[in-house]
């Protein structure tokens, strides 16, 4: 490496964070899951232990757990980590780039890279996408670097870097047996094999260095990075009688509203995620990404990742047809990961004022992403609904250390922003989720009254959480004062004498 990008690197990395963290001052945690990944490593901190089953995987919120370790902030502590994890990951995801595409223009594929709005989006709340794709870059830069020598002992790293991913998301454990084909057919084409019968006397001659390295490296990178799954289905089974947790949403979930089998919903589900990493690389990179990857079709050394790509896409196509998988653009984000290191060859191009059109592309990319209608892919995360804002500044001046909130649905946004921002601990937020429950959450919000604790209420106009208060009369049974309403909510609140 020379000195020239040592210092395109480094410069590249240092405005990369100090842009995201001025960003983090505008930027506000809107997704549910990131408030209860916090609210899950937070209750981990108090108490450390090994999670064995779960809904979700447990390293994020290890990770969360030694965030606060170091400075206890439930916002701003995840929020910093994630942000590291996606800076340093700009020095794998170069060095990969350089080795497996097109060495001179890697730094193309850095700048886009750093530039995308979903993948920097995601840097910007506590979800645990961000440190997964730091260690899926990590793992294919040392599996890359595996393939270019003659030791195995870079597989398996390799293989202790997947373990961590795998413990962090699920996607983890389709990279894995993909990857593992991917090493084993590396061979082929690091031999020059293309597997017709012209070439059956080359497939001959090649097949005792297939077997030898290629079973062996793909063999060491398995197991060490299969343990993680292993050890979560045993113990799960052991847990829960099923080799996953019944509520697992990466096997189980279904996509709300979309199960009507019709036209519309079909081509809702087929075309969602190809439009998502259009929306995330942007469409001028999509072109260019595209065009690189058809002319690649035929160059043996990047057979290999078109193929990931390609197996990729399928399962999660096939999954978002079956409804088995959210419609979110964050789930894209190992797509754009992958595709980003074929913009290496736009150094190829023959092309006037190059460095301008770089500068167009990218700025489109990011600009577009605040002009599209759709949620989820802005570079910078801001509530949808503004008054929610206002709602949690009102909220936080009636409430204090002793006080219990009952939370009404508000959407997905906003419901579970009013509970980060409310500073409570989590076990005294009680959210309604869609009056799932709603006799047991109300009576838990009852018990914590009576233990001492002052009553706070978020209510939604025309709900049948108000339809309840309304019944049982606890405006004056808890006397409730409104502190705040207007035509979408009200704020209750009960103070103890």
């Amino acid at each position: 490496m020379t000195k020239n990008e040592n210092i395109w690197l480094a410069s590249i990395f240092f405005i990369s964070l100090l842009f995201k963290i001025v960003l983090l001052k505008y930027a506000q945690t809107v997704d549910c899951d990131a408030v209860s990944r916090i609210f899950i490593s937070m209750d981990w901190y108090e108490n450390p232990h090994w999670i064995r089953d779960g809904v979700w995987l447990p390293f994020h919120f290890y990770l969360n757990g030694f965030a606060f370790w170091i400075y206890n902030d439930r916002e701003l502590s995840p929020a910093i980590l994630n942000i590291l994890f996606s800076c340093f990951s700009i020095f794998p995801f170069y060095y990969f780039v350089k080795r497996e595409f097109y060495s001179p223009g890697a730094f193309y594929s850095c700048l886009l890279f750093v530039a995308s709005p979903l993948l920097s989006r995601n840097s910007l709340m506590p979800l645990s996408e961000t440190p997964f794709w730091f260690f899926v870059i990590i793992t294919l830069s040392l599996i890359s670097k595996g393939m270019h020598s003659k030791k195995n002992s870079w597989f398996f790293i390799g293989g202790l870097m997947a373990f961590i991913a795998a413990g962090i998301r699920f996607e983890a454990w389709l990279l894995i047996p993909l990857l593992s084909a991917l090493i084993f057919l590396n061979q082929f084409f690091k031999i020059g094999i293309n597997i017709q019968i012209i070439h059956f006397k080359k497939f001959a001659a090649g097949k005792k260095v297939l077997l030898n390295k290629g079973f062996q490296n793909a063999s060491v990178f398995l197991i060490i990075s299969s343990l993680f799954p292993v050890l979560w289905m045993y113990y799960s089974y052991q847990n829960t009688g099923t080799l996953f947790h019944p509520d697992a949403p990466v096997f189980y979930a279904k996509e709300v509203g979309i199960q009507i089998i019709d036209w519309e919903s079909w081509a809702r589900k087929g075309w969602f995620y190809p439009l998502s990493w259009v929306l995330a690389v942007g469409p001028l990179t999509a072109f260019y990404i595209l065009k690189y990857m058809i002319r690649s079709k035929q160059a043996d050394p990047l057979k290999p990742w078109i193929f990931l790509i390609i197996s990729i896409m399928i399962v999660i196509l096939y999954k978002s047809l079956t409804g088995s998988i959210m419609l979110q653009h964050r789930f894209s984000g190992i797509i754009v990961l992958l595709t980003i290191p074929f913009f290496s060859f736009f150094e190829c191009e023959k092309i006037k004022s190059k460095k301008i059109i770089l500068t167009l592309i990218i700025f489109s990319t990011v600009g577009l992403s605040f002009v599209y209608n759709t949620v989820g892919i802005a570079a910078i995360p801001r509530l949808k609904d503004k008054k929610a804002n206002d709602i949690s500044k009102i909220l936080n001046e009636n409430i204090n250390i002793k006080s219990t909130l009952l939370i009404d649905f508000d959407g997905w946004e906003n419901t579970w922003y009013y509970g980060l921002k409310s500073g409570l601990k989590p076990e005294n937020i009680l959210i309604n989720y869609q009056n799932e429950n709603l006799g047991e959450i109300i009576e838990k919000w009852e018990k914590k009254y009576y233990s001492g604790l002052n009553g706070t209420i978020i209510l939604k106009k025309g709900s049948t959480m108000e339809n309840f208060i309304k019944e049982k009369n606890w405006k004056k049974n808890f006397d409730l004062i409104s502190v705040f309403e207007n035509e979408k909510c009200a704020i209750l609140k009960s103070n103890h004498p």
